[in-house]
């Protein structure tokens, strides 16, 4: 068995020691310690612990901890600068003993004490985790593996005056056009999209809907063929989640509500906390 280093790991239980560690079968890296800290009744013999692996900086070692971390390797994340050097900077992601470190000429610009930036991370020549603010430089801008309608896991890193640039599956670029935004986007904030096109040179365009739901009035339209299409009713409503109401639609809830809206101003539909109903 092969560790993934700064990665999540699920290693087998050992044993645990006189000191309350316990001790994980790390593979090829040999037995791990994780600190008593982090060991729990319900962890037994045998069976698998989750834990995230690191190289430290000082010893070389391999390391486990149960704690969070904000990002792993070959990652994005938006992560808070918590120390400013001449070198570079020191980001607060989530381990307390890691310094998760950008080098200066891993960031195209000064980042500033507090401030919050996308960055990437990786794993240098020692297998020890580091981080750059060159996002760019990390993207696949090759022959992307998306079509038309495929949802995506976005995340904004940039606002142009075209919209926003955006990191698509922690792999390619893509662009929401601040033009055809139905909702507000936050840099930083992971959000589903949908690919809206790919371009001959491989650029992709990003809609916040299903492609046909431009706007809220396409999306009325959209949600009142399909309630002639279901009868008259479907089972979502004011109460419903945002989630069922994206999986059946690819809209956010806030959007659904003001389709929903349009469609009672016109007397169309009658809305209940848990359906709508087409009006006779």
């Amino acid at each position: 068995m092969k560790i993934r280093l700064g990665r999540y790991n699920d290693l087998p239980l050992l044993s645990i020691n006189m000191s309350g560690d316990a001790i994980l079968d790390g593979g090829s890296e040999g037995e791990l310690t994780l600190d008593h800290s982090f060991v729990r009744p319900w962890m037994k013999q045998g069976q698998p612990v989750h834990v995230f692996a690191y190289v430290d900086y000082e010893t070389d070692e391999v390391r486990v901890t149960r704690e969070h971390p904000l990002i792993e390797a070959e990652r994005f994340a938006y992560l808070e600068v918590a120390e400013v050097y001449d070198d570079g900077y020191l980001m607060d992601w989530g381990i307390e003993d890691y310094p998760l470190f950008v080098p200066k000429e891993e960031s195209r610009f000064r980042l500033m004490r507090g401030g919050r930036y996308v960055i990437y991370a990786f794993l240098d020549g020692d297998g020890r985790l580091q981080a750059s603010a060159r996002i760019e430089d990390y993207l696949d801008f090759g022959k992307p593996d998306l079509a038309s309608g495929d949802r995506v896991k976005t995340l904004p890193y940039a606002e142009t005056d075209l919209g926003y640039k955006c990191i698509l599956n922690d792999r390619y670029l893509g662009v929401l056009y601040a033009n055809e935004l139905m909702e507000p986007v936050n840099v930083g904030e992971v959000v589903d999209t949908y690919v809206k096109r790919v371009r001959e040179d491989y650029k992709i365009d990003l809609s916040q809907s299903k492609v046909g739901f431009g706007r809220v009035e396409d999306f009325a339209e959209a949600l009142y063929a399909e309630l002639k299409e279901r009868g008259g009713v479907i089972a979502l409503g004011d109460q419903s989640p945002a989630d069922a109401i994206y999986d059946m639609f690819g809209v956010s809830k806030k959007t659904f509500k003001k389709a929903v809206g349009t469609l009672y101003r016109n007397r169309l539909v009658t809305p209940y906390a848990d359906r709508i109903v087409l009006n006779a």
